[in-house]
């Protein structure tokens, strides 16, 4: 909406021309209060992950947001925030609604996961705050700085080390059912 400033980290290209992207991840600074762009069939999921406190609007129900808790709702229909203690920034998932949709959780992982790729799809993880360093599958031990993506391609064990605050995002082709009612997840 010109607003504010975005910063995609990672897309997926759309299969076909009649949208932009199958899924998108980006990282937005919310300066001032206002409208959020409209994005036709797209589904998101907002994280709050800087800032005291966000207000969301989404068709006309009022929502405050809490640091790290995803919160999932239409990308088409209006909406708007409000930052009453200042400026916040923002962690956005988006899909293209008829052909993929995102679970996206965030938690302290330290230590071993099983990392299962779902098919179509992608697994990634994203640093919130502090760096963390992860071992596991072809990686050595690499490090990852606050808003880097690790995109798993395979199904691997990976270790975490110092994490805190990482984004797990599963993004699945096709549409399993999930309500777009304005509802967190």
């Amino acid at each position: 909406n010109g607003e504010g400033r975005t910063r995609e980290l990672i897309r997926s290209s759309a299969a076909d021309s009649e949208r932009s992207f199958d899924w998108r991840i980006s990282v937005a600074d919310v300066e001032i209060a206002g409208d959020f762009s409209t994005f036709d069939d797209v589904e998101r999921v907002i994280v709050l992950v800087e800032g005291p406190a966000m207000n969301l609007t989404v068709d006309g129900i009022a929502r405050s947001l809490a640091r790290y808790e995803p919160f999932r709702f239409d990308g088409s229909v209006a909406s708007s925030c409000a930052i009453p203690l200042g400026p916040t920034r923002d962690l956005n998932v988006m899909t293209a609604r008829e052909h993929f949709h995102a679970l996206v959780d965030v938690t302290d992982l330290d230590g071993p996961l099983a990392g299962k790729v779902p098919a179509d799809g992608a697994l990634l993880f994203i640093p919130l705050g502090e760096p963390i360093s992860v071992v596991g599958g072809r990686l050595g031990p690499i490090s990852l700085n606050r808003f880097d993506v690790l995109r798993v391609r395979s199904a691997c064990d990976l270790e975490f080390h110092r994490a805190a605050n990482v984004a797990r995002i599963e993004i699945h082709h096709g549409w399993k059912g999930l309500s777009m009612n304005v509802t967190a997840i």
